[in-house]
């Protein structure tokens, strides 16, 4: 959210005494400065992380598998997926976290359990009251 990002930008400004403490900045060999975006350093640090965590494969040339590699947006569907299934999040609530402004677009994150669902529908089968 904006909010977040001007506390960011007011810690960079107030904490930081020199370009090293910047996290976006990569210093190269002759003393200055290469300008990375930030996008794209969270893209190498979350590959290197699914990397080690054995989420991500690599096949015999060291080369990350693309059927398996992590992307930002992949964990913000996967969280998604979360809070409704394993957290018990209703729809309206998870679209006010992911700050969806269409509820159509927190639907894709609903997925049927077939398993639950016949378990739901078994289950004291004599207990129902019609």
């Amino acid at each position: 959210p904006r909010e977040i990002m001007i506390r960011i930008a007011r810690f960079i400004r107030e904490k930081s005494k020199s370009l090293e403490s910047w996290l976006f900045l990569q210093k190269r060999n002759d003393d200055r400065y290469a300008g990375k975006s930030r996008g794209r350093l969270w893209r190498i640090a979350l590959l290197k992380a699914a990397i080690k965590a054995g989420i991500t494969q690599l096949n015999t040339n060291g080369k990350p598998i693309n059927e398996t590699r992590v992307y930002p947006h992949l964990l913000r569907h996967s969280c998604g997926t979360w809070l409704l299934n394993i957290k018990k999040l209703n729809l309206r609530e998870v679209q006010t976290l992911l700050r969806h402004s269409d509820i159509s677009n927190t639907q894709i994150y609903t997925h049927i359990d077939e398993e639950e669902m016949e378990k739901k529908l078994t289950t004291n089968p004599s207990s129902a009251k019609i």
